[in-house]
């Protein structure tokens, strides 16, 4: 079994599809997986670390307060396009796997155009834009929240949750509580950032 998975920008879009490829190596050690990124995006450490073949192509995000920057990021798409294609026709996956942002888009959209099967899943209860446009020309689409279902056209459509890591799950309570000095029994309330961690 060969998969491209895709997915970078944030941890929002990182974390879940590390999640799938190592479920995907569990229950399966003989798969191939590449993921595609960015060179500057946080996926080319995290991904690398954690010890899957990784590959960038040449995207940057649609800025929506910037004409002009938004028309040098799509006068560019083309590029990473035929990036995304080049690296698909030599790797030759039975299915490509996306989970949003704006990497994802050309890796996915290339995969729709190959004999390979296509999935996205989507994090959000307000799906992204990336996913929303590749919703309807994906195999399938899959989601955490069933809310977003009404705003992605697809011709199949699967409640799945969210894709969580293995360590996460192992995670130690008692340790966790001595390394954040919490106290066992007090009331605790926990606030982080977004995907960005900011």
């Amino acid at each position: 079994m060969r998969i491209i998975i895709s997915g970078g920008g944030t941890g929002g879009h990182i974390y879940p599809a590390l999640a799938v490829a190592q479920e995907i190596c569990r229950r399966n050690p003989s798969a191939d997986i590449l993921y595609i990124g960015t060179a500057a995006g946080m996926e080319s450490k995290i991904i690398p670390d954690a010890g899957l073949a990784f590959k960038t192509i040449e995207v940057t995000g649609i800025d929506r307060n910037s004409m002009i920057k938004a028309s040098k990021s799509l006068i560019s798409f083309p590029r990473s396009f035929f990036q995304a294609w080049d690296i698909i026709k030599s790797f030759k996956p039975d299915a490509v796997f996306g989970t949003g942002g704006y990497v994802s888009f050309p890796v996915l959209l290339a995969g729709t155009f190959s004999p390979c099967k296509t999935y996205i899943h989507e994090q959000n209860a307000l799906p992204g834009l990336a996913n929303r446009n590749l919703a309807r020309r994906v195999d399938c689409v899959m989601l955490t929240f069933a809310e977003a279902a009404a705003q992605m056209e697809s011709r199949r459509v699967v409640l799945t949750g969210l894709p969580v890591r293995q360590d996460i799950l192992k995670v130690n309570r008692e340790q966790a509580w001595q390394k954040m000095r919490l106290k066992p029994g007090v009331f605790t309330v926990l606030v982080f950032g977004a995907a960005g961690g900011q």
